[in-house]
């Protein structure tokens, strides 16, 4: 007996044309950025433009504003490219319910606005990128720099991104409280972390949450006896400050889980003023790259500004941190503390920042080889090595304190200086 198929009705008329948005599923990326401009953008200085009732009417601003968003978030930058979307994608033909507008309108649209356009799209794509709908790089509306692809994550509807953000600020806000009352002195949000990048060293490695086991963990743990000891004494490590917030079993993959689907971005500048506003004891930025975000911070009112680059581990392209420490301590002055972080692996190190003009630099890597290598006495040998290297090129140099690093003369042609 042959195999049968299910029929091909090509030919087959439908007596009632189905509308375009029968066939964009619900919970559609489109979907929810329609909501959102339909619902709570303000484009009222896009709409006063068009005073003159003269010549055809434009195309609504609603729906131009919408495709373009929509366009970034998909890849799609051109206006060329926008146009042919518009007849051939149903996600973009239900944005223009028929009436689709040419790529000289679109590219006008743009031009004509990109001003007033600015804040919407990175407002909406912020939003977007929080939800874990996008995933959000560098943002230029000339299409030139921005990077948004749509997430595989289920995409979820406007009241649930909306219902999600207030829940994360009620997160932030108890964390804010648990530190107060922990009685910390310092509030330090870092911001040059934005997210999880690729490694291709962890990639090679299988480093990943959750961790998987094989055989050669297996050989790793039996060659490692100390190390499987301490283990079984004390258990696996976890972030106990995210213990909290997981669903379910506080666990290390759990605690993992939950970092990753926290840090969706970095802060924007009105979560920074709103923490500066609400932390009342000392509040240091770690993450600052460059002199003009320096500026804009202090004028925020922080105390402190860490330059740092995460210890080149999360963006290849981010300059190294001790280029860009010497502008930055000019920007800075006296008006807030500048330190840096990132790179930091020696007593030597320590003092060419503070010959820049760094108050105090961070390391972390390095004590967290000598805690795995003999636990808690391998960090403090770290700590005395790094001490006892700072002497010694205190002593090549010619000074008797740190706080003279600055009488040091500097020949550091591969700092970054301001045009």
């Amino acid at each position: 007996m042959s195999k049968s198929f299910r029929g091909w009705k090509i030919d087959e008329v439908q007596l009632l044309p189905a509308s375009v948005q029968d066939y964009v599923p619900s919970g559609h990326l489109s979907r929810l950025i329609v909501s959102v401009v339909r619902e709570s953008l303000d484009l009222s200085a896009i709409e006063a433009s068009y005073a003159s009732g003269l010549g055809q009417p434009p195309f609504d601003p609603r729906l131009m504003t919408a495709l373009l968003l929509h366009g970034y978030a998909s890849g799609l930058y051109s206006s060329r490219r926008l146009a042919r979307a518009s007849v051939e994608r149903a996600d973009f033909m239900m944005i223009v319910a028929g009436d689709p507008p040419d790529f000289r309108t679109i590219s006008e649209f743009r031009r004509r606005h990109l001003e007033a356009l600015a804040g919407l799209f990175v407002q909406v794509l912020r939003l977007a990128e929080v939800a874990g709908l996008v995933k959000l790089g560098h943002v230029a509306l000339d299409g030139t720099k921005i990077k948004a692809n749509a997430s595989k994550h289920k995409a979820m509807s406007y009241e649930r991104m909306k219902a999600d953000e207030q829940r994360l600020q009620r997160e932030i806000e108890e964390l804010l409280k648990r530190a107060d009352a922990a009685g910390a002195l310092v509030l330090v949000p870092t911001i040059d972390s934005a997210g999880k990048s690729k490694r291709p060293r962890d990639i090679k490695n299988g480093v990943k949450v959750p961790f998987k086991i094989g055989p050669k963990t297996f050989f790793q743990v039996a060659t490692s006896p100390a190390w499987a000891m301490a283990l079984r004494k004390t258990g696996m490590l976890r972030t106990e400050n995210i213990v909290p917030y997981t669903e379910g079993r506080a666990t290390r993959d759990s605690t993992a889980q939950t970092m990753q689907v926290k840090a969706r971005g970095s802060h924007t500048w009105d979560e920074l003023a709103r923490l500066r506003d609400r932390w009342k004891r000392a509040f240091v930025v770690k993450g600052v790259l460059h002199p003009e975000d320096a500026e804009r911070l202090v004028s925020l009112g922080v105390d402190g500004l860490i330059v740092s680059n995460h210890g080149g581990r999360h963006f290849d392209g981010a300059p190294a941190s001790v280029d860009m420490l010497p502008a930055i301590v000019a920007v800075a002055g006296t008006r807030a503390t500048v330190m840096i972080d990132s790179g930091i692996r020696s007593g030597l190190d320590i003092l060419r920042a503070a010959a820049l003009g760094a108050r105090a630099a961070f390391a972390g890597r390095p004590f967290l080889y000598g805690l795995g290598a003999l636990g808690e006495p391998g960090a403090r040998h770290v700590m005395e090595m790094f001490a006892d290297e700072l002497r010694t090129e205190m002593k090549h140099v010619g000074i008797q304190s740190l706080a003279d690093a600055h009488k040091i003369t500097v020949r550091h042609p591969g700092a970054w200086l301001p045009v």
